[in-house]
């Protein structure tokens, strides 16, 4: 886990749920220090590899959830894309 999971993590249990564009934009505008795009992109990297799991999970607990794996799939990849253009190696 990178050193910003472990903050993120850290934050979820303090203030309760957050964003994750939310506490991107809160990094970026350095309010827990420095982090390089690089660290940042694989944040968002890690991010999406436990989002894609959790749909798939969820897809195998329900039919109705299953219908719309690749759906929610191919919308989280394009969130994901955006978030890694905006703060990750692209923006510096």
């Amino acid at each position: 886990m990178s050193r910003l999971s472990d903050l993120y993590y850290e934050l979820v249990q303090d203030e309760g749920p957050i964003e994750l564009e939310a506490f991107l934009e809160r990094v970026a505008r350095g309010e827990h220090g420095e982090f390089s795009p690089e660290e940042i992109e694989a944040f968002i990297d890690e991010t999406l590899g436990m989002m894609i799991e959790n749909i798939r999970v969820k897809a195998s607990e329900a039919p109705y959830y299953e219908e719309m794996a690749a759906q929610v799939e191919a919308e989280t990849y394009e969130r994901i894309k955006a978030l890694k253009e905006k703060y990750g190696r692209r923006r510096s």
